[in-house]
């Protein structure tokens, strides 16, 4: 009898052990997903939110986000796969498509516009006395740089009209305006606030260019095997933005 009550409590308990086993495998992992921005400014606030407030891990990701020096750089972040999603402006997605990259998808974006502002030495009273003059941008083909001609265009003056340097990381940016070695520069805010104790201002910004300032890109391969985990990020993104 007391063998009989042994095996019984014995395999009560195996039960129940097996059973919270199965419900803990049950809970599936949260998928790993790295993601690319371009710079620490407003326009990833809902990176940022998402991030911090523990949205994308309410969605069942574990993001990492990983910082590049530069828009343009988002085209080779992905074809090295050292990142599962570009974000940031969409038009060197779409230019590296129309020259025949056939594996990259925009999948979604939520800033149809530029945000970007644009600073200027003291002397400088309106975008007509930077001709001639230096303006700053990060790499070729980046957002700002792309931003340049087309504000340039809109105000009758060419590119070629000014000398365009480019200095890499937007810290660089900044760096070169405090020592008068650039005219102007484009930038996102609100890290043009760090030039206002050197005496430059902010001559205006460029919010009502309509441009994809923020598009989610990634490769048609990583697209097709982890569909649910992007439409879970677009989920958590549009979250953040909402919170």
């Amino acid at each position: 009898m007391q063998v009989s009550r042994f095996f019984l409590t014995f395999s009560i308990a195996t039960a129940i052990f097996l059973m919270a086993g199965l419900e803990v495998s049950a809970q599936k992992q949260p998928d790993k997903m790295t993601v690319s921005y371009s710079a620490s400014g407003g326009q990833y606030i809902n990176l940022f939110a998402a991030k911090e407030l523990g949205i994308f891990e309410k969605h069942g990701l574990d993001v990492t986000l990983n910082q590049i020096n530069s828009s343009s750089q988002a085209v080779a972040s992905l074809r090295s796969k050292s990142v599962d999603v570009a974000t940031g402006p969409a038009g060197v997605i779409f230019d590296a498509i129309a020259k025949g990259v056939s594996d990259f998808t925009v999948f979604g974006e939520c800033m149809p516009s530029t945000v970007l502002e644009i600073w200027v030495q003291p002397n400088i009273k309106s975008v007509k006395d930077l001709v001639g003059k230096t303006i700053s941008s990060t790499n070729p083909n980046s957002l700002g740089d792309l931003m340049i001609g087309v504000w340039l265009a809109r105000n009758g003056i060419k590119k070629s009209d000014v000398n365009v340097v480019y200095l890499g990381g937007l810290g660089n940016l900044i760096s070169a305006m405090k020592a008068n070695k650039t005219e102007a520069t484009l930038i996102l805010p609100p890290l043009g606030e760090q030039l206002i104790p050197s005496g430059q201002k902010r001559l205006g910004d460029l919010r009502d260019i309509t441009y994809s300032n923020q598009g989610w890109a990634a490769t048609k391969t990583y697209a097709s095997k982890n569909a649910p985990a992007l439409e879970r990020f677009t989920a958590a993104v549009i979250e953040a933005i909402a919170w």
